[in-house]
């Protein structure tokens, strides 16, 4: 994860690992109004991953990006409204299996 404020550049790569299935992964961070939040999800051949981003209340801010195959990489920015905390939500989608 990526925030990019002005003249600072404030870089915090974090791994994890998440597990197919209903594994969720919850990330909360402090912005600045005006930051640009670039995430990037890389992900095993046997997953569809998703990113969404939630405001300080957690609320849903409508920026999200789901893989569309198994073992997609995922690319999302988000330009920070109003100064507070965040929330990254990361998660695997559920294929289902026939």
């Amino acid at each position: 994860m990526a925030v990019n404020g002005g003249d600072q550049v404030t870089t915090n790569e974090i791994e994890s690992y998440i597990f197919p299935g209903s594994d969720q992964d919850y990330y909360r961070f402090y912005a600045t109004q005006g930051d640009v939040l670039n995430l990037m999800l890389s992900e095993p051949d046997t997953m569809r991953g998703s990113i969404g981003i939630y405001n300080k209340n957690f609320g849903y801010t409508y920026s999200a990006q789901q893989a569309n195959n198994s073992g997609d990489t995922l690319y999302l920015t988000y330009t920070i409204p109003e100064t507070g905390f965040y929330y990254i939500k990361i998660g695997s989608i559920r294929i289902s299996q026939r």
